[in-house]
């Protein structure tokens, strides 16, 4: 895709050229002699010990409590809302908040429960 624009300006010599720097810098050109130009950097690679015992199996980490994300509280709240909407601001005030998006996300969880509670 080509796009061509013609712009006829006033303006002095200096600004002219700026602005035909910036054409050459988004130029496909300037882009692939710019990557040319780089030359990888050398990866250094560690030598292994010679006689290194092998490393104690770390023990397996303990799976990730679910996350509980924000949309989730936020619909929680609302269902509520449409039926009971005082416990709904209520649950709130409770956690300190007057909108779910100033809830704490150490919060969500237990203003989940309650709301589907």
């Amino acid at each position: 895709m080509q796009i061509d624009v013609n712009i006829q300006l006033g303006a002095s010599p200096e600004f002219i050229d700026a602005l035909n720097n910036l054409t050459a810098a988004f130029t496909a050109e300037n882009t692939i002699a710019r990557a040319a130009a780089r030359k990888p950097r050398a990866v250094k690679e560690e030598a292994a010990p010679a006689a290194a015992a092998p490393a104690p199996a770390a023990p397996a980490p303990a799976p990730a409590a679910p996350t509980i994300r924000v949309d989730e509280v936020r619909a929680a709240i609302a269902a509520l809302a449409k039926t009971d909407r005082a416990r709904a601001l209520a649950i709130l005030e409770k956690h300190g908040a007057s909108t779910v998006s100033l809830l704490t996300p150490e919060s969500y969880a237990a203003v989940l429960a309650e709301a589907t509670a």
